[in-house]
């Protein structure tokens, strides 16, 4: 049976970790039903969020300011004209991966 996976592109800055729109990430957190260590405190486990198939996490305003404070440069943006250009480069460089 043939997969099909939604090749997506964020350019910098888009869609951060904490993102009000959602987002997909590896992100540190603790959920109900974590282990607990000897200690009595929870282990800081990490969640994979980024599994291709998995829903979008809620909006984490507190990493989405965290996220932004890193940004080393301003949020790139393109314009339609730019995203058609592109769009060949990665339909081309999917058809070389085999990607359907």
């Amino acid at each position: 049976m043939d997969r099909y996976w939604l090749l997506t592109s964020t350019f910098y800055g888009n869609r951060l970790p904490g993102d009000p729109r959602g987002f997909v990430s590896r992100v540190r957190d603790l959920r109900p039903g974590d282990s607990v260590s000897d200690a009595g405190r929870h282990e800081r486990a990490r969640h994979e969020h980024d599994i291709p198939g998995t829903p979008c996490d809620a909006d984490m305003p507190g990493l989405y300011r965290s996220a932004q404070s890193l940004l080393k440069g301003p949020v790139i943006r393109i314009a339609l004209e730019q995203a058609q250009a592109l769009t060949p480069q990665f339909q081309e460089t999917a058809a070389h991966r085999g990607w359907l």
